[in-house]
């Protein structure tokens, strides 16, 4: 490979890292500031772009949060996910479905006993997706939530 074929692949090269580094200094700052649902009057169900999973999703965020967008196009439009940048991997526990908005899980509201027995008003309620086999129950009084381990049957 000669000289002339070296630099213009070295060119080349530079102009893709140009193309797909866009680093935080370049990202619309919108897309930078977690949703929050922290000292707001008012909380909706809008689209906010997660940093985390670097994609918009649906969640409850302050009304008038900067990262909280109408649609999922307003979001895509003004927060793309960045080209290569892996997802870190989910985290999921008995609070993420509550926190999430989202309506796949099913519950009930109904009395349940806690680790010492004593029955207690919450709400009984599964995850989503892989993970629509959990059962979890989030405690009203205590404002606290667990999985609850089923016990497993044996074949006789």
């Amino acid at each position: 490979m000669g000289t002339w074929q070296r630099l213009q692949l070295l060119a080349l090269f530079q102009v893709i890292s140009w193309v797909h580094a866009k680093g935080p200094e370049e990202r619309n700052r919108r897309c930078l500031q977690p949703p929050e649902m922290e000292g707001c009057s008012i909380i909706l169900l809008k689209w906010s772009f997660k940093e985390g999973s670097n994609k918009c999703e649906k969640n409850f965020v302050c009304g008038d949060h900067p990262n909280s967008f109408g649609s999922k196009q307003e979001c895509m439009k003004v927060c793309p996910p960045i080209p290569g940048k892996k997802p870190k991997p989910e985290k999921v526990d008995c609070m993420s479905w509550l926190l999430r908005g989202n309506v796949c899980y099913r519950y009930r509201f109904t009395w349940y006993p806690n680790r010492n027995g004593v029955p207690r008003w919450g709400m009984l309620y599964t995850g989503c997706g892989k993970w629509s086999n959990r059962l979890y129950f989030y405690d009203w009084k205590k404002r606290d939530c667990r999985e609850i381990k089923r016990p497993r049957h044996t074949a006789e």
